[in-house]
């Protein structure tokens, strides 16, 4: 998100290993960059992209953490949320 704000995008590579069939010749480490510039049309929709993919992980986590209440309580809040998970 803070790249997409300076009109960049952002890349990510993970760990990579050299190989030539089974012998490993050696490892990249993982990397990123943010070089490449956008235009603010592209960079409006990276954010937007990032903005929406975080508030679904939260959404996700405060639906977990209220499942654990629930189920800490065990009464009915419990049925109540796993019908409302089971209908999304």
């Amino acid at each position: 998100m803070s790249a997409a704000l300076r009109f960049r995008r952002y890349r990510q590579w993970g760990l990579y290993v050299h190989h030539d069939e089974d012998k490993v010749l050696g490892v990249a480490p993982p990397r990123q960059d943010e070089s490449q510039t956008v235009s603010i049309e592209a960079a409006r929709k990276l954010f937007g992209d990032a903005f929406t993919e975080v508030m679904e992980k939260l959404d996700l986590s405060l639906v977990g953490a209220s499942l654990l209440n629930a189920q800490r309580a065990g009464g009915p809040e419990l049925m109540s949320y796993v019908r409302i998970l089971l209908s999304l």
